[in-house]
């Protein structure tokens, strides 16, 4: 987890409609993932949580991927050819895009975690 957080109880207050068991986020809480081998890069998320509702109540996560050394990544938006790049970051605002991007991730790391395990057979 990144430095920027300390102690998550210092970044939770209750909820501005005062529902008991109910918190909210203060600020931003961001995690990193690094990895070092034949290539060099990291993996990091910054949100400040749900905010209670679509991208106008402020809710956003933000997704990057980072070449150190040797990671090769490209990118294509809307449909253009792909191109290198050594940074990626992909911003999602509002509480159901938040829920869409987790949901998305979590499909992606278990179908890649299925296809690692298979043999290639040449």
């Amino acid at each position: 987890m990144s430095e920027c957080v300390e102690d998550l109880q210092n970044w939770l207050s209750e909820t501005p409609d005062g529902n008991p068991g109910q918190v909210a986020l203060k600020g931003e809480l961001a995690g990193r993932y690094c990895w070092d081998g034949y290539c060099v890069g990291s993996a990091e998320f910054c949100t400040n949580g749900p905010q209670g509702g679509d991208a106008g109540h402020g809710g956003y996560l933000r997704v990057t991927f980072s070449n150190a050394a040797s990671t090769c990544m490209e990118v294509a938006i809307d449909g253009a050819e792909p191109r290198f790049a050594d940074s990626i970051a992909i911003n999602f605002r509002g509480d159901a895009e938040i829920d869409a991007a987790i949901a998305s991730l979590e499909f992606f790391a278990s179908e890649l975690r299925s296809i690692r395990k298979l043999r290639v057979v040449h």
